[in-house]
């Protein structure tokens, strides 16, 4: 989604664009810059470049390249913005960002608790503008809740047309965070004890 939001500017202020997509992820670029061949630009204009770090020290190191435009993990953020802005590039490196949706008093929460649950899950949460947080205000609070919601996703194979979640995660690392981090969401024993005394 975020080079489509470039690239119309970039190209309609008379700049020439270089997209690098995630070595794990080349696919969905790749299909993107087929469609756009039928856009007429002229060669050169949009440029779609597939490669793991050479490629991305090759481009934060050319001289003729002046601006960089990332997302991703904060390591890799941090990496791109001190090589980029030492070779004298404006850079914007955003890393591990958590995107938060403010739910208020008035919401219509059935809409909104669906709009939530799309974002969260779909893809497998797998994108860079997936929801992370809700933040409720006010009355929201009280009448805010996600779990029928999000007992209502499908889980299928990528396959079927009507799959909401299901998709593959990326990497075996992935998959072990996530498998930890819902460990860690479930109450223990002694935990739900307490809680069913309180």
């Amino acid at each position: 989604m975020i080079p489509l939001w470039f690239l119309p500017y970039a190209v309609a202020c008379g700049n020439t664009v270089i997209v690098k997509p995630s070595e794990r992820v080349p696919l969905s670029m790749m299909r993107i810059f087929e469609l756009m061949g039928d856009l007429g630009l002229p060669p050169g204009v949009v440029n779609l470049v597939n490669g793991s770090k050479a490629a991305v020290d090759a481009i934060l190191d050319h001289p003729k390249v002046r601006a960089i435009s990332f997302v991703g993990s904060t390591p890799v953020a941090r990496y791109v913005y001190a090589r980029g802005s030492a070779n004298g590039k404006r850079v914007q490196a955003q890393g591990g960002a958590k995107n938060y949706v403010v739910v208020m008093p008035d919401a219509d929460l059935e809409t909104t608790t669906q709009i939530i649950t799309d974002s969260a899950f779909g893809c497998a949460g797998q994108r860079c503008l997936a929801v992370s947080v809700a933040v409720t205000v006010g009355e929201a609070r009280s009448k805010f809740e996600m779990r029928s919601s999000i007992q209502r996703v499908r889980s299928r194979s990528a396959m079927d047309w009507r799959m909401e979640s299901g998709w593959p995660v990326i990497t075996a690392q992935t998959k072990d965070r996530i498998t930890g981090l819902i460990g860690q969401g479930r109450p223990t024993a002694a935990a739900c004890s307490w809680m069913d005394e309180g």
